[in-house]
């Protein structure tokens, strides 16, 4: 068992005036080899995620409102999968076993990942401490980030096959409230 992961990242910081925030990149490779896993070759581990952009920002409206954005953007995740399946008969048996053929490990990516967030943030001091209000909008322009893939194959004609995207996480409301004493 072998394994390397490569490092660099950045971030750039804001964290005075009106408009805070950061923007951060990081290029990171993850790989891994075994004996006995796609013929001792090595191959992208299933968290490689080679290119990753976050950008923050905040903007004091006035005292005690923030509105905020997020942004952030991935590379798509690697994964595999059966490119073909055939039947074998188990010697001495009527029992057919189906066999699939798998594409080298982790040779294809996922679509990259993205999403926008946004957010208004609401800080009112009491008597008693402070409470905070949260409103806002994940993934606000609805963007269907592919969690992972299944094959789908036609009855009916067995070289008619597609992709089937399973996302996660649509345009969703935000809702937070806290109290500190």
């Amino acid at each position: 068992f072998q394994f390397s992961f490569t490092l660099f990242e950045v971030t750039f910081k804001k964290s005075e005036g009106k408009l805070k925030g950061w923007l951060s990149y990081s290029l990171a490779n993850s790989e891994r080899q075994f004996d006995k896993i796609n013929y001792n070759k090595v191959f992208p581990y299933r968290y490689d995620r080679r290119h990753t952009i976050n950008f923050v920002g905040v903007y004091l409206l006035k005292k005690g409102v923030e509105l905020l954005a997020n942004f952030t953007y991935g590379t798509g995740q690697p994964f595999s999968y059966a490119s073909s399946k055939y039947f074998i008969q188990l010697p001495g048996s009527n029992q057919q076993v189906e066999v699939l053929n798998w594409t080298p490990t982790n040779s294809n990516r996922l679509e990259p990942f993205h999403r926008l967030d946004v957010g208004e943030y609401f800080k009112n001091k009491k008597k008693w401490g402070e409470e905070l209000i949260y409103i806002g909008l994940i993934n606000v322009y609805d963007r269907s980030n592919t969690l992972f893939v299944r094959l789908k194959e036609n009855p009916q004609d067995p070289f008619d096959k597609s992709f089937v995207k399973s996302s996660l996480l649509p345009i969703l409301p935000s809702f937070s409230y806290k109290v500190l004493f």
